[in-house]
């Protein structure tokens, strides 16, 4: 039984943290939820008003029975008091940036985020939202405030010697989470497009994500294979580098500069908003300690000066439990809803579904996956006036169907991008005709304050086919017509 101690010291040092590094990442979560309250603001009054595109009434449909849970948070109130918890959550991610009172700004910012989440789900619903609030869960339960924090500043003076290293169901569980959100967005990407190198040409004509080098990259067709194939095979097996059981903190700093580096590569060619900003951020948890002990006062030009003794930090069992929990449900629910491997006969036990909703837990990593979309999809939303003229109700000019040349300007902001596709992919099914009556009000209303005169709104979709030679042809279905009241 000699190896048996060993064993546990090589499991024990896989999934050990730095709680240096855990301060940096609070550092990058929280900056991560200014910036997203920044880009949300913008939007304030389509798509967090009650005057605006998803009405209250209709938000408690779309949330279903979470919505019960959070919304009441924000749905009570005039706009003026939602702006006033747009600002709260703003003082607790400043809170939670600068290490105050850490364990309580992670979990009102957590809950904030939740509840602003649930508010309009159709301006959600993309990787990074999920990736930013299961960032922020477990950050709840970790001890982010132990280094470059007032919280830190504060315990320094009572003296005694710092921890700097921590072993717990929470570092597991982190450690877990990030390699589950890339092993499985990999194993997702099983279609032909991935398996054949075609994906990443598919995905780079999908305007709604649509940018210059990006235009430029896929007229290069003879890298898009080999993009297509590296990025298939770094996701699904890049991981493994947080796991190797030798010269571990070599690996680790490695796996951060690759899996920083990929992310940046991403937001060069692609326009998917935060997700590359928020999924970067979760990376300098995972910094050794030789980083700071060793690494980094050499490029300072110090002298390293090795922790005395083996300082680590003890945590409640209770947090522990909690978090070995939350991680059971994680792992279950990504193998039960992938759909590479859905089986309806296999369902977790409900306690633990009900939990994972309680504390919106549930996450899909299968962006592009099976494959990219081979079609791309756009609003065409034209106003009908009093005096018989249509205006385009997204450009302001005179309407005619075409394809848009500039796709991401044409649709506006990343937040009004995310609804018209959750509008018109229609993945999963929503109540479209609501949705077009909420927005068609929303509009209605807006024309009777200025007197505009406008009569009706009238809804198509341009499809374009995505092949890889000859013409992509165009359609443009009806989508309907709402009459303003």
């Amino acid at each position: 039984m000699e190896w048996l101690p060993r064993l546990k010291a090589v499991l024990a040092r896989l999934g050990t943290l730095d709680l240096r590094a855990l301060a940096l990442f609070r550092i990058a979560i929280a900056t991560c939820l200014l910036w997203d309250v920044a880009t949300r603001l913008g939007d304030f009054a389509d798509h967090y008003s009650d005057a605006g595109y998803v009405p209250v009434e209709l938000a408690y449909e779309l949330g279903g029975r979470v919505a019960r849970l959070y919304l009441p948070i924000w749905s009570h109130g005039s706009d003026l008091v939602v702006m006033g918890l747009f600002g709260l959550l703003v003082a607790c991610a400043l809170a939670l940036l600068v290490g105050f009172h850490t364990r309580i700004a992670s979990v009102a910012c957590w809950l904030l985020l939740v509840s602003l989440q649930v508010r309009n789900p159709l301006v959600a619903s993309f990787g990074g939202d999920t990736v930013l609030r299961v960032a922020l869960f477990w950050a709840m339960l970790l001890p982010l405030g132990g280094w470059y924090s007032l919280d830190a500043r504060r315990a320094a003076r009572g003296g005694g010697e710092r921890a700097t290293r921590l072993l717990s169901a929470a570092s597991v569980a982190l450690v877990a989470q990030v390699t589950l959100l890339y092993v499985t967005t990999g194993l997702a990407k099983y279609g032909g497009t991935w398996l054949n190198g075609s994906a990443l040409y598919y995905a780079l004509h999908v305007d709604y994500f649509g940018n210059g080098l990006g235009a430029w990259l896929r007229e290069r067709e003879a890298l898009l294979p080999v993009f297509s194939y590296a990025t298939l095979w770094f996701e699904r097996y890049g991981p493994i580098l947080l796991f190797v059981p030798f010269a571990t903190d070599v690996f680790r700093l490695l796996a951060v500069v690759l899996f920083v580096g990929f992310h940046l590569g991403l937001a060069l060619f692609m326009d998917v908003g935060p997700f590359p900003l928020y999924t970067m951020a979760l990376w300098p948890a995972f910094l050794p300690s030789a980083f700071f002990d060793d690494w980094l006062p050499r490029l300072r030009a110090q002298t390293p000066r090795p922790p005395a003794g083996d300082p680590w930090l003890r945590q409640h069992v209770a947090g522990q439990l909690f978090a070995a929990i939350a991680l059971v449900f994680v792992i279950g629910h990504v193998a039960t809803h992938a759909e590479r491997w859905r089986d309806p006969g296999r369902r977790l036990p409900s306690p633990l579904v009900y939990f994972g909703k309680l504390f919106q837990l549930q996450q899909d990593w299968d962006m592009f996956g099976p494959n990219p979309p081979q079609r791309d999809i756009w609003p065409l939303i034209a106003g009908e006036y009093e005096d018989g003229s249509r205006l385009d109700l997204l450009s302001g000019e005179p309407y005619e169907p075409h394809k848009p040349e500039d796709m991401p300007a044409y649709l506006g902001s990343f937040r009004a991008r995310l609804y018209f596709r959750a509008l018109y992919w229609n993945e999963p099914p929503l109540p479209i005709p609501k949705l077009h009556a909420g927005y068609a009000n929303a509009h209605c209303r807006r024309a009777a304050d200025e007197g505009s005169g406008l009569r009706a709104v009238h809804f198509r979709v341009g499809v374009e086919e995505t092949r890889v030679s000859g013409d992509h042809p165009i359609v443009y279905p009806e989508r309907g017509r709402i009459t303003c009241p």
